[in-house]
């Protein structure tokens, strides 16, 4: 099977997310927390235990990390590919390679090569690594987890293959076993956070909340940026009626990665259950942020659903102007204005959506506008509104195109 046409069904498995409540907890697929990192496999194994990020290419790791997080994946990739092999933790980089190979639909292709590579390098650490690595992000756990135990058997310190040998193990509920794994990642790099986020989603699947909490927290003393942890911990406070410390939470996963949807669709529920206890007014503390979008956005359609327009437009603009782009947002607004038979308002708020989706080469959603009475008629779409075309979904700005109909996600094209 494609590997794109899993996109869907691994989001459920290979991100692992369970119910809390009404929050979603989610396993770190991501690498993180330290190390450095490699422009190709190279012949020379490596233990990752505690590489200390020192240096210019150590630099060059945080800034494309960074760029990681907010989606912008091309842009990542250029700065690992040209970070010089032994610098830093090669490891890691070619844990962040694999993730932004697979979300710029790459990994395919690139799997073959890894197979290549640890076929003709049997003794190479990095090159075993990163095809059980790729394995694991396609899905396919159990040769994933035949790599990581000949990794560790090449290096019994390689602290990322007991991680995501844990992961295998929660995964099939085998909790115990999975703890064993995470402790040996801790043992063998004190400074890796990610085994604490997955060691406390084990707890929280299994009811241990309280210590849940505690390997979260572990997580974010390592690693002030795990915007997962944050998450995770947030998931946990709403579950237990503290809003506002989910809020907060929340908003800070979404301040180190503002495409993480998950964080988006946790925090609009906080805010929700928040007003339900509170009523609205107290929305919004401090200057608006674009962490805040989901929420306008959220209340905006609860008002929107009630036909309360003037409410609903108040919430939709607000988070308009935050971000002018926000595909949801526009075309909600047109649609109110549609309910209450003001054409000209109507056709502004769809001119204004039509661009966003050119630009995305989203067919489908510009189809589908143009059903709309008042709608600018789209060429090349058939009078069902249906696309003649194969969906453009797999572009270079897919991971916006993909979220497009989800009303937490912010869709700024990237510059």
């Amino acid at each position: 099977m494609k590997l794109r046409a899993m996109k869907r069904i691994r989001l459920g498995a290979t991100i692992l997310t369970a119910t809390v409540g009404v929050a979603c907890l989610v396993a770190v697929l991501n690498c993180t927390g330290r190390g450095e990192a490699e422009d190709e496999v190279t012949e020379k194994p490596r233990s990752t235990a505690g590489s200390p990020r020192t240096g210019e290419n150590s630099e060059v790791l945080r800034a494309a990390i960074r760029l990681h997080n907010h989606g912008r994946y091309y842009e990542a990739i250029q700065m690992l590919e040209a970070i010089p092999s032994g610098t830093v933790d090669d490891s890691e980089v070619q844990c962040y390679l694999v993730r932004c190979y697979d979300e710029t639909d790459q990994l395919e292709q690139k799997l073959q090569e890894y197979e290549r590579a640890a076929a003709s390098k049997p003794e190479n650490v990095v090159a075993q690594w990163t095809l059980g690595y790729a394995y694991y992000v396609a899905y396919n756990r159990s040769q994933a987890a035949k790599q990581f135990s000949r990794v560790l058997k090449l290096d019994a310190k390689h602290a990322y293959s007991y991680n995501y040998l844990g992961n295998i193990y929660s995964q099939r509920k085998q909790f115990s076993k999975a703890e064993k794994e995470y402790r040996k990642a801790f043992a063998s790099d004190l400074s890796y956070g990610m085994p604490h986020v997955n060691l406390g989603l084990a707890y929280a699947r299994q009811g241990k909340r309280e210590k849940a909490i505690e390997e979260y927290k572990k997580a974010q003393a390592l690693d002030p940026d795990c915007y997962m942890a944050h998450n995770n911990l947030g998931a946990l406070y709403m579950g237990r009626g503290r809003y506002d410390e989910a809020i907060e939470e929340l908003k800070a996963a979404l301040r180190i990665s503002p495409v993480f949807q998950v964080a988006r669709g946790n925090l609009a529920r906080a805010y929700n259950a928040r007003i339900k206890r509170d009523g609205e007014g107290g929305e919004q503390a401090g200057p608006p942020g674009s962490e805040d979008v989901p929420i306008y956005v959220s209340l905006g359609e609860r008002h929107r659903k009630e036909k309360e327009y003037a409410k609903a437009v108040e919430y939709f603009k607000k988070a308009l102007e935050i971000d002018p782009n926000h595909t949801y947002a526009l075309r909600r607004m047109a649609r109110i204005y549609a309910s209450v038979d003001d054409e000209a308002k109507e056709q502004e708020y769809y001119k204004r959506v039509i661009p966003i989706y050119e630009e995305l080469g989203d067919k489908d959603n510009l189809c589908e506008i143009s059903l709309s009475k008042e709608a600018p008629k789209i060429e090349g779409c058939l009078e069902d509104g249906l696309s003649r075309y194969i969906p453009l979904l797999y572009t270079r700005r897919r991971a916006h195109t993909w979220h497009s109909a989800n009303p937490y996600i912010q869709h700024t094209p990237q510059q």
